[in-house]
């Protein structure tokens, strides 16, 4: 478990594209994000279950993988609170 953190920030950073910065526009259709050099739609069938706080929101595509989500990243509270509406009316209650 140590050895974890050490291997994580090491891979932060050198995976360049994790270090760019990420919008996200929830759609109809599923959720569009967008950074630097790339940019890619998730659809909502892709996701297959969610979790939340008043701090985090993280999606799952696959039970092992998901895309975090901090509440500190969002410009207040009540845009989080938001998407994590949307979220619920397009998958259902957290899991």
């Amino acid at each position: 478990f140590v050895h974890l953190p050490f291997k994580t920030r090491r891979m932060f950073r050198q995976h360049k594209a994790m270090a760019e910065r990420i919008s996200i526009e929830p759609r109809d259709e599923g959720l569009f994000f967008r950074r630097e050099n790339a940019e890619a739609l998730v659809p909502w069938s892709y996701l297959m279950r969610w979790r939340s706080n008043d701090k985090l929101l993280l999606l799952y595509p696959t039970k092992g993988t998901f895309y975090m989500l901090p509440s500190r990243l969002f410009a207040n509270q009540a845009d989080f609170d938001e998407l994590r509406r949307l979220i619920e009316t397009k998958l259902g209650k957290a899991r």
